[in-house]
């Protein structure tokens, strides 16, 4: 068995692609090619950022029946059927809240907006307003779709089922520190995935496992990244749909794993914004499998939860 390993950077994240198998580097280095590829498509197709994107033209043609391709479609439906799901704490209609609390532009550079990309002044409605149909749909005039909460977890699963289809069995994927893995590493071992500490990211709090070499799907979410201030206000780019701000949390981060990325994706946000409570009611339920949320503590300590 060999590792094939290749980094990059798209999506505004650091990409990681491993592979572990027994076929010969040139057949690798076209599957990661192959990868590479479709994680561009992706981002050209769904980014909000971006003017020509499919996502932006469907955004400025709110409240007008529009063609859409497949996979918009099957984005689309996902993250509707999710936030009916998770009673509202997910929605995809969240990004006029989104910019109008300070993230209009590409990260690092939230402030940056492109005006005709500027939905702030539009409303936050909840996704069942969202319309589809067999090879169209519509959202409300005055509302706009933002990917950016399901995006990377839908892609992963996207990319583990490419894999899977060319019988590729073992792979650990890293798509801005959200992970999906599968088989063993380079030495027949599980694949271990550390959690790293919310306020010090040199020290790693907990680890997870897929044991037995089965398929698992690992995602972050917090409110220690991706903040700044807009308007002498402070944010962050988890928002409340309820209350249409950043969400008044005491959670600092979670990790979440489940059999799916995307499912790990949007619960992971789900708890900062409903508290640490909810993840012990998501795994009981057998929505997430495990989970390490780190909260507020007192002035000097951050308190881990792990379920």
């Amino acid at each position: 068995m060999k590792i094939y390993q290749r980094n990059l950077r798209a999506m505004n994240s650091a990409i990681i692609l491993t592979v572990v198998t027994k076929k010969d580097s040139r057949r690798i280095d076209q599957l990661l090619d192959q990868l590479t590829a479709r994680i561009g498509e992706f981002e050209r197709r769904f980014s909000r950022f971006l003017n020509n994107s499919e996502l932006s033209n469907f955004n400025i043609r709110a409240g007008r029946r529009t063609t859409i391709s497949k996979t918009f479609m099957e984005i689309l439906t996902t993250a509707k059927s999710l936030s009916i799901q998770t009673n509202g704490l997910y929605n995809p209609l969240i990004l006029p809240a989104l910019q109008k609390a300070g993230y209009k532009g590409s990260w690092p550079n939230p402030g940056n907006e492109i005006k005709t990309l500027n939905f702030s002044d539009r409303a936050v409605l909840p996704a069942t307003k969202i319309d589809i149909g067999r090879f169209w749909a519509q959202i409300p005039t005055n509302t706009a779709v933002d990917f950016g909460g399901l995006g990377k977890g839908y892609l992963l699963d996207n990319l583990a089922d490419y894999l899977y289809s060319q019988d590729e069995t073992s792979f650990w994927l890293s798509l801005g520190g959200d992970i999906i893995c599968s088989g063993h590493d380079i030495y027949s071992l599980p694949w271990d995935i550390a959690v790293q500490g919310a306020l010090n990211q040199g020290t790693n709090v907990a680890s997870f496992s897929n044991n037995r070499g089965r398929k698992l799907a690992v995602a972050t979410s917090g409110i220690t990244k991706r903040n700044g201030i807009h308007n002498h206000k402070a944010w962050h780019h988890i928002i409340d749909p309820q209350s249409g701000e950043p969400a008044a949390t005491g959670v600092l981060t979670v990790s979440v794993t489940a059999d799916k990325a995307v499912i790990a994706d949007v619960y992971a946000k789900c708890i900062v914004i409903g508290g640490e409570e909810i993840a012990t009611t998501y795994k009981e339920n057998r929505i997430i499998e495990s989970f390490v949320v780190q909260a507020k503590g007192n002035s000097t300590k951050v308190k881990i939860i792990k379920g």
